[in-house]
């Protein structure tokens, strides 16, 4: 099986380039690597004034981040579907929901329904918890609330983990590893939403090493304006994977794909509805 990333050449500095020290705008508390998106001809030639890149992070830190976004708004699209038809079961029209907030229809409208809907009052107010329980855990969750929440939702959880590592959910690319050493593969998710870029001298140095100290010393010369990157202690920017052929053109195409949609209107059923009668009618 061909690895997706093998170690770097020395000098290596070109498109699928995976390297350290940069910044993902949502993850600013976590390690973030980039991967070069520039084009190789552009590179080869020294046509490039800048050099961009997509930032990744660890599985890890996504499953904290947009991962469980991602799960809380299943949860909740589930719930508030639930929410929709119980609300119909009980004679109360779904539109209630466009006025007021579900504690308030839980308070205000429940009371109305008579025992022997008790069933679905029970079913209503568990979607109710879910929402919230999924809007807190977003805000204020802890780790371990998060672990659990995770767990609680496992069916939900295994399908987006698939769709990220099948490369089916959009935006996200998932990558086993950002090196090509022999430590484990634990897996990372490349933004495709967020591209950043680098001067084409702070590329170049990057390709040779560079330093914190030296970084800061282009910033105070004004030779890397508008160029961030997030060194720990002991850090050392530099090239640490190659993406690999097919896999830099996959990733690419899925890039290209997401920038590329082209968005239009939906018809309503009304008009739907307007054809059918059209052509059943034309067709007797």
């Amino acid at each position: 099986m061909n690895e997706p990333v093998r170690r770097p050449n020395p000098g290596e500095f070109t498109q699928g380039a995976i390297f350290n020290c940069a910044v993902a705008e949502a993850y600013r508390g976590s390690d973030a690597y980039g991967i070069i998106i520039t084009a190789r001809c552009d590179v080869a030639n020294d046509k490039a004034p800048t050099y961009n890149y997509v930032p990744i992070v660890s599985l890890t830190s996504w499953l904290t981040g947009d991962g469980l976004r991602i799960l809380s708004d299943r949860v909740k699209k589930s719930a508030c579907g639930n929410v929709r038809t119980q609300l119909s079961n009980l004679e109360i029209s779904p539109r209630v929901l466009m006025f007021h907030g579900l504690d308030q229809v839980a308070s205000e409208f429940l009371p109305l329904a008579t025992k022997k809907n008790k069933k679905h009052i029970d079913s209503l107010k568990n979607s109710i918890e879910v929402i919230k329980e999924a809007d807190r855990i977003l805000s204020e969750g802890d780790p371990l609330d998060i672990q659990h929440y995770y767990e609680k939702n496992e069916k939900i959880r295994i399908k987006i983990l698939k769709e990220l590592v099948s490369h089916q959910l959009t935006g996200f690319y998932f990558i086993p590893r950002v090196d090509g050493g022999d430590r484990e593969a634990t897996g990372y998710v490349a933004l495709q939403r967020e591209i950043h870029h680098l001067p084409a001298l702070m590329a170049k140095t990057i390709s040779e090493g560079l330093v914190e100290e030296k970084y800061h010393e282009m910033r105070r010369a004004g030779s890397i304006d508008g160029c961030r990157l997030r060194f720990n202690s002991g850090d050392f920017a530099m090239p640490i994977g190659q993406l690999t052929s097919p896999h830099i053109e996959h990733f690419m195409q899925a890039l290209f794909n997401l920038f590329s949609r082209i968005g239009l209107p939906d018809y309503d059923d009304k008009y739907i509805e307007e054809i059918w009668n059209i052509n059943y009618i034309a067709g007797q």
